[in-house]
């Protein structure tokens, strides 16, 4: 059934939305002096910063984990206005209402980026609220794992929106979501759109970069896959490992981080991806620099507020990171507790293409399907490329560091 209201409803001050794609897209990442997660418990920056702010070579398809950020990424800091179209198919008629299937993403994905942002980005998801029909069978348009290309997810897409901006207005939004019937098979993944600049899809005389289609896995993943594909679109990378014959895919980063699997048991962004998108702020940030022992007090990642992460270079594109996870907030299902030690590489080229394997948590260990073993406990210590991480004490709730740098 097509309900639509009587004039174009406008996107509201706060509208993100994901467009469907193989490549990724991103959004200009904002300065961390927007970022008022600076509440400075447990530690003081030391000088050196730029030295951990790690370039990135290659295009890694629109995602890398280096800096500067993508010019054209999503923006992660403030109102992020998404318009949401929903369609169906002449040989996949919807039957779920259209309420019904945007409950699919809404509140559950506004919830998540609400505390995984300590309160910076606020989602606001507008829909058409009806059912739009395409002129095409579900077969008819390659989006399936099989045959999705860019081209045809933009073609896709494009025809979504249009019959949406019949009614929704898009000309204030800063990405889209097109919500595919939850019930059609064929089209069975819901990847995200990251075009170049200017290669976007225009709508309401608004050019979008931004973008996710969902797919029936949908109706697996739940509205969590909507932080993961968007994710993508402020420029984080998959962190599992796409390698054909892998067994364990998240063999690197086991269960933390969404960008790992939209199920993680602890699915707050890495304090790496988090310094990316600017919810946490280079004061959060400790360079340990050469040549001595650096000592710092790490609030847990999942409370906003105090020193997140010590960033220590051992190369030009690589850096050992430290931060303090806990069982609470989005990571309530963790179990355990203590600081996480991880590797991170942000070198993509010919040698790595697809951008494999840029976080390893460390000590290094592929039969260690979750990773959770790897959090430290008092007076464990990690040593590699000849720097090592000491767990000295948990003290007020937070974990103090030591670490010695050659």
């Amino acid at each position: 059934m097509r309900v639509g209201p009587a004039r174009p409803l406008m996107l509201g001050a706060t509208l993100a939305v994901a467009l469907v794609s193989a490549v990724a897209c991103g959004g200009t990442a904002p300065t961390n002096a927007s970022n008022p997660n600076t509440n400075g418990t447990g530690g003081t920056q030391l000088p050196g910063i730029a030295e951990c702010k790690l370039p990135t070579t290659g295009s890694g398809r629109g995602v890398y984990l280096g800096f500067p950020r993508r010019p054209n990424g999503l923006k992660t800091i403030g109102t992020v206005n998404v318009g949401v179209a929903m369609v169906d198919f002449p040989d996949a008629v919807a039957t779920k209402t259209a309420q019904a299937a945007f409950n699919m993403i809404s509140p559950g994905a506004v919830d998540f980026f609400a505390a995984a942002s300590y309160g910076q980005m606020n989602l606001v998801l507008t829909p058409t609220l009806r059912w739009d029909r395409m002129s095409k069978a579900s077969t008819g348009y390659g989006m399936t794992r099989a045959t999705i290309t860019f081209a045809s997810q933009k073609a896709y897409a494009t025809e979504a929106l249009t019959l949406a901006s019949r009614t929704l207005d898009f000309s204030n939004a800063d990405a889209f979501v097109v919500l595919t019937n939850p019930d059609a098979s064929v089209i069975d993944l819901g990847p995200t759109f990251t075009p170049d600049p200017g290669s976007g899809i225009t709508i309401s005389g608004r050019t979008m970069e931004s973008g996710v289609t969902s797919g029936y896995d949908l109706n697996f993943w739940g509205p969590h896959w909507l932080n993961h594909e968007m994710g993508h679109a402020t420029g984080l990378v998959d962190l599992i490992d796409f390698n054909p014959g892998t067994l364990n895919r998240d063999h690197w980063t086991g269960t933390f981080s969404i960008m790992t699997e939209i199920n993680a048991l602890a699915p707050m962004y890495f304090a790496w991806e988090a310094w990316q998108t600017g919810w946490i702020a280079d004061a959060q940030v400790t360079c340990a620099p050469a040549a001595t022992t650096t000592t710092v007090t790490l609030t847990p990642i999942e409370d906003a507020g105090g020193m997140k992460a010590v960033i220590i270079p051992i190369g030009k594109y690589s850096a050992i990171v430290v931060e303090s996870r806990r069982a609470k907030g989005l990571d309530y299902q963790l179990g355990a507790g203590g600081p996480l030690v991880y590797l991170v590489n942000t070198d993509i080229g010919t040698q790595n293409p697809n951008g494999l394997g840029l976080i390893k948590v460390l000590p290094l260990d592929d039969a260690d399907y979750t990773k959770v073993s790897k959090l430290l406990s008092p007076d464990q210590s990690v040593t590699y490329a000849g720097v090592t991480v000491k767990y000295q004490s948990l003290t007020g709730g937070n974990d103090v560091i030591a670490v010695t740098r050659p």
